[in-house]
């Protein structure tokens, strides 16, 4: 797989410059108790080895970054198998897997995923108890990221995202509407609690049959409105069993059960993934993509049908095949751009005594560097963060600086002093 990058045209006063973006992969999948053999999930009905080969087959598909899923099997070796068998197969080996955690007792546990090469792994916590101090069902897992910049070694900001991983507690009647709304209570104090702000989600299978439902409201419409999630499809109404969110629904997959899988088609809308406004709204560098929000799968026309009967052409045969066979849930997929943070953010750590001053003509950049004598190290990288150039001088009061065979665009040159002092000058080349 390739990282997928874009490039953005930044304007200011008198120059211009490129801006690397990518775009990030989020999938949510409930996985239907893989590797967790039940008295009604067994070998026969739902064999892991064949569900391995069916998550290959949609993983390869989708091509995600980020992947969060539900009902795993609560033996550690069980997300070691879904990294190893169905990420990085066939040459890859950019995944890597979160650490694995699952509440004392539970059969069933949640497991992140994410693309090494993109992100970085922060921190990682749980949610285990509800504000009463009751244990929840299942603990809601939270995963910290950072965006690996290539202009982080250049000063840069850092681009944050935080991913809560929910599977909350199913059923219909007040008792299990109950667990899943003091559940999302918990996660809405635990971020004011923890001041997350900027780029945050919330994935997973939430249960909840209608908008209206306390878990639910608590997410989209807290007491504290600078800290709601929001549905990026803006389908907000009552899902259960009604045709008029059909394009959403993203359970069930079979319209007659096996045993494992549910049957009674494409009904529920389970799954989910919400996102903060800073994201909707492109607040820090990360934004979601308009319109990349789906149920893969779905193509509207399977309402309380089987996602095979009749006919669905909205993805190849062979992931629908997949899809069909690896759970009752589908996949719930969506698109982030994630901009470069800007190199200007460097900020000098201590006051200079000196001063560099740069011209660019053609392909060839001189300066002249005037200050105290001392040892500098001289660095020219790319915007990308490649180097050009390295070079240790020794200066007297003011030396000039000439490097040729410099690319177009814009170059980033860095002057480091023996006391650690720093500056990096902007050179537009071109």
């Amino acid at each position: 797989m390739v990282r997928k990058l874009l490039i953005l045209m930044v304007l200011v006063p008198f120059f211009g410059w490129t801006q690397n973006q990518e775009v990030a992969t989020f999938v949510s999948y409930n996985t239907l108790n893989y590797r967790n053999e039940t008295s009604f999930c067994t070998n026969t009905n739902n064999s892991p080895i064949a569900k391995e080969g069916y998550m290959k087959t949609i993983f390869g598909h989708i091509q995600p970054d980020l992947i969060a899923c539900n009902e795993v099997g609560s033996n550690p070796s069980n997300a070691s198998k879904i990294l190893d068998r169905c990420l990085n197969v066939d040459g890859e080996t950019k995944f890597q897997m979160a650490p694995f955690n699952y509440s004392s007792g539970a059969s069933i546990a949640n497991a992140f995923f994410y693309n090494g090469e993109m992100f970085a792994l922060k921190s990682n916590d749980q949610i285990r108890k509800e504000i009463g101090g009751d244990n929840i069902v299942r603990l809601i897992d939270v995963f910290e990221l950072y965006y690996k910049d290539a202009n982080l070694s250049l000063g840069a900001d850092t681009t944050f995202l935080t991913v809560f991983v929910a599977h909350l507690k199913a059923g219909n009647g007040s008792s299990n509407e109950n667990q899943r709304d003091e559940a999302t209570q918990a996660v809405m104090k635990y971020i004011v609690d923890e001041n997350i702000d900027g780029n945050y989600i919330i994935s997973g299978d939430f249960n909840v049959y209608r908008a209206s439902e306390d878990a639910f409201q608590n997410l989209v419409n807290p007491a504290n409105p600078q800290v709601k999630f929001i549905d990026p499809v803006n389908r907000m109404g009552s899902w259960n069993n009604n045709g008029a969110y059909a394009d959403v629904h993203t359970q069930s997959t079979h319209s007659v059960g096996n045993g494992c899988a549910s049957g009674g088609g494409l009904d529920d809308r389970f799954d989910f993934v919400l996102i903060s406004q800073d994201i909707k709204d492109d607040g820090d560098h990360i934004e979601y993509v308009s319109n990349s929000y789906k149920a893969l799968a779905n193509d509207g026309n399977h309402f309380n049908s089987a996602i095979n009967n009749p006919a669905n052409n909205s993805v190849p045969a062979n992931v629908l095949d997949a899809i069909y066979n690896g759970s009752d849930h589908l996949p719930v997929v969506m698109d982030m751009i994630i901009t470069e943070a800007n190199p200007n953010s460097v900020a000098e750590a201590f006051e200079t005594n000196w001063t560099i001053q740069m011209i660019s003509p053609g392909d060839r950049i001189s300066g002249r560097l005037i200050g105290a004598a001392g040892n500098y190290r001289i660095k020219v990288y790319s915007i990308t963060g490649m180097l050009l150039k390295e070079q240790n001088i020794k200066h007297q009061g003011e030396t000039i600086i000439e490097y040729s065979n410099m690319p177009k665009g814009v170059l980033l040159v860095e002057i480091l002093d023996d006391s650690g002092n720093k500056k990096v000058v902007r050179v537009i080349q071109n």
